[in-house]
């Protein structure tokens, strides 16, 4: 498994086992972008709906000059997160 497949399953299982999915809309990933909190951040998909209770260092995670969660979002822009992984994160 390469270095970078490796960063990806890091970064998912932050956001599987920690985040929720609070907020009901469209699930399309627009901009991803990290706002930080107390404890904790939000990471926004659009202006509406987000993952809760996100680790900063989740997001900022680096594994071989990639940060994982960022790029797996950023590769989703334009699409709708399958309710599928939404489900997972409510789950957990």
């Amino acid at each position: 498994m390469s270095g970078l497949a490796i960063g990806v399953c890091i970064a998912a299982s932050f956001f599987l086992f920690l985040a929720i999915f609070p907020v009901a809309g469209t699930n399309e990933v627009e901009k991803p972008y990290y706002k930080p909190g107390d404890k904790s951040g939000r990471v926004y998909i659009n202006a509406n709906q987000y993952f809760d209770r996100v680790p900063q260092e989740a997001w900022e995670f680096y594994i071989g000059g990639y940060q994982p969660a960022q790029k797996w979002l950023k590769d989703r822009k334009g699409c709708q997160l399958l309710t599928f992984v939404l489900n997972l994160t409510q789950l957990l």
